[in-house]
């Protein structure tokens, strides 16, 4: 069945251009391909995990039009993906610094931008991490269920 805006309907190299820019992040957060650190303002583990988030997209475009024959492999990288998005929204919430937030025409700067970037954060991160349990629980259902008759 062909879904309206489906990931699966992306061209090839859209594809395999996700996978790229996702494999190239992990092997620079991994010091595989060799970066300047000061250029990153981020722990390189959280590039990793930004890299695996990446990576999973064009996995996920890749396995789109198996997912009702196979929606246990398609269901893990879901929750593999929320669990990124998981991780990425703790990390920034844990190392906000004291920059400039724009919220419209407000703009906040200094130690108050850093506080109210943690907590946004944090509620996005809490949000992210109910998302995250509700998506395992439908892989570990999913995987239960495999080989039984569809009722």
């Amino acid at each position: 069945m062909s879904r309206s805006g489906d990931i699966g309907t992306l061209p090839v190299w859209l594809k395999l251009l996700l996978l790229i820019a996702g494999a190239v992040l992990m092997l620079t957060a991994a010091d595989v391909i060799p970066a300047d650190p000061a250029r990153f303002k981020t722990p390189q583990w959280v590039l990793f995990v930004a890299g695996l988030a990446f990576f999973v997209v064009g996995i996920l475009a890749f396995l789109a039009k198996q997912r009702d024959m196979h929606p246990a492999r398609y269901l893990f990288m879901v929750a593999v993906l929320v669990t990124c998005l998981f991780v990425v929204a703790c990390a920034v919430s844990v190392y906000a610094s004291e920059t400039v937030i724009a919220i419209g025409p407000l703009f906040i700067k200094g130690v108050a931008a850093a506080r109210v970037s943690r907590v946004m954060f944090g509620i996005g991160a809490a949000i992210m991490a109910v998302i995250t349990v509700i998506v395992w629980r439908s892989w570990l259902r999913a995987l239960r269920s495999h080989g039984r008759p569809a009722s």
